[in-house]
C-alpha cells in the first residue's frame, strides 16, 4: 500500500487513479448510461489523465464524472499535491511557484476543499 506522500511522486496516473478509487475519490466501477453495460478504464489522449471510461458500445466518459475532481482542469498528480501543501500549510505563493500553476487555481482549489470539510 502506498503512502500519501509517496503517491504525490508518483508519475503513473494509472497508479494515481487506483490510489484514488481505493480511497472512493473516484469511481471505482460504471456502468454505461447508454447500454447499461459495466464501462473499462481505457487509455485516451485527449484527456489530462491519460484515461477515461469507455463502454464496448462507443459510449466514453470522464473519470472523474460525479466526483469532487470533476470541474478540475489540473493532473490528479497536481491535485493530490496541491492536497499535501494545504494541510501543510504551504502559503499560496509558494505552493504556486512549487506546482508551477498560478495562484488563482490554487485559491479554487482551497475554497473547494474547505467548502467539503465543512459539509
Amino acid at each position: 500500500m502506498n503512502t500519501f506522500v509517496q503517491m504525490t511522486e508518483s508519475s503513473d496516473n494509472r497508479v494515481l487513479i487506483r490510489y484514488y478509487q481505493e480511497k472512493n475519490l473516484l469511481v471505482g466501477s460504471r456502468k454505461c448510461a447508454k447500454c447499461q453495460k459495466e464501462m473499462h478504464i481505457r487509455e485516451r489522449d485527449d484527456v489530462v489523465d491519460g484515461y477515461g471510461w469507455r463502454c464496448e458500445c462507443g459510449k466514453r466518459c470522464s473519470l472523474r464524472r460525479d466526483s469532487f475532481f470533476e470541474p478540475m482542469r489540473s493532473s490528479l498528480q497536481i491535485i493530490l499535491k496541491m492536497i499535501l501543501y494545504w494541510a501543510l500549510q504551504n502559503t499560496q505563493t509558494d505552493q504556486s511557484i512549487l506546482l508551477n500553476i498560478n495562484t488563482t487555481t490554487i485559491i479554487n482549489f482551497q475554497k473547494k476543499i474547505v467548502w467539503h470539510v465543512r459539509a
